[in-house]
């Protein structure tokens, strides 16, 4: 099993209701894409605190895949691309895990 973890920070220049309104759009985005992406066993989508420091990673991205091939079948969709610009966040450190 593969985990994939991404982060984000909302674009500086959002007001704090604009990140209480994007983070529900976000959320909302990116568990729909169990619908639409059925290599995605598991997702979950987290946040920091809004008004926490933009050092702080205010966005989490969490995913399971069953192989690399499903995870690169993911990847190429551009989904999490196209979220990002829609959304005004700023993708910050991308991990992937392999679990035995």
């Amino acid at each position: 099993m593969l985990v994939h973890i991404v982060l984000w920070n909302f674009k500086s220049d959002l007001s704090e209701i604009e990140q209480q309104e994007g983070a529900k759009k976000i959320k909302d985005g990116l568990e729909h894409l169990t619908k639409s992406i059925p290599e995605i066993l598991k997702i979950e989508v987290g946040f920091n605190a809004l008004n926490a420091p933009m050092e702080n990673h205010q966005i989490s991205l969490y995913t399971e895949f069953d192989s690399m091939d499903s995870l690169l079948i993911y990847q190429n969709t551009q989904t999490i691309y196209l979220l990002e610009k829609s959304l005004n966040i700023i993708p910050k450190n991308e991990f992937v895990s392999i679990i035995t």
